[in-house]
């Protein structure tokens, strides 16, 4: 259990190899424990995210530091992760309220929270010479050079009767700026092979709050909250909140 907690943190950080991902994401449908955790790194890391400010950082590094386990925690959870906590709850907390009853701001929510799906369909083989398509395509992605590999997708044949590829080809529409044309693919897509079930009602909802349909941008977050799977869970229900005010 501790290895997929570290995978977890890697995972959120951007970090976590694609080799392992497929591992994670099976540990994670049967852990309930693992769901939780997952909810509490997506929390904490984008409100760390929101800090640029370095003494802030230091501060919580050194309420990291300062904190000891105590047996009233009932989740083992890395220590990092509780002194992190701690540290938001104490520093920014007041900030947090305020925002939290905030109207919503549809390009900066999804500035913030747009993280495009991971790689999930090939595994890259670096330091070769001859590169077959889908992996030139995968290793722009992963690179976060989106529009070179939405160039390839679009001239490469089988994306059009593949579903995968299609939904991957949608997130660089969303990392682009294309957001109409992304809503376009995933509307149409059937049941995504490999990828999470909630994904493709994360990302239309996503997609449809920054064009300015909250209707529909709420029909797409709720249907998140009803998914079985904890993929952007606690995300979904916040902006659901914020979308109804």
């Amino acid at each position: 259990m501790e290895k997929y907690r570290n995978w977890l943190d890697q995972y959120i950080r951007g970090e976590l190899p694609t080799s392992k991902f497929s591992e994670l994401k099976s540990a994670l449908k049967d852990s309930p424990e693992l769901q939780e955790e997952y909810s509490l790194f997506i929390d904490l890391n984008q409100e760390i995210k929101k800090s640029s400010d370095s003494k802030l950082k230091q501060l919580l590094q050194e309420e990291e530091k300062s904190i000891s386990a105590s047996e009233g925690i009932v989740r083992k959870l890395p220590m990092r992760w509780i002194g992190i906590a701690a540290s938001i709850v104490v520093l920014l907390g007041a900030v947090f309220i305020w925002q939290n009853n905030a109207p919503i701001n549809q390009q900066d929510s999804f500035q913030e929270l747009f993280i495009p799906y991971p790689n999930d369909y090939v595994t890259i083989e670096r330091g070769t010479n001859q590169i077959a398509k889908p992996q030139r395509i995968f290793l722009a992605y992963e690179s976060a050079q989106y529009q070179e590999a939405l160039d390839l997708l679009i001239d490469y044949d089988p994306v059009s009767a593949n579903p995968q590829l299609s939904f991957y080809k949608a997130m660089c529409m969303l990392a682009t700026g294309k957001e109409q044309a992304a809503i376009a693919v995933l509307e149409n897509l059937p049941r995504i092979p490999a990828i999470d079930p909630n994904a493709k009602p994360w990302f239309l909802g996503l997609a449809y709050m920054k064009i300015g349909d909250k209707a529909t941008a709420t029909k797409k977050f709720q249907a998140v909250l009803d998914g079985k799977s904890p993929y952007q869970k606690t995300n979904a229900e916040k902006l659901l909140k914020k979308l109804q005010k």
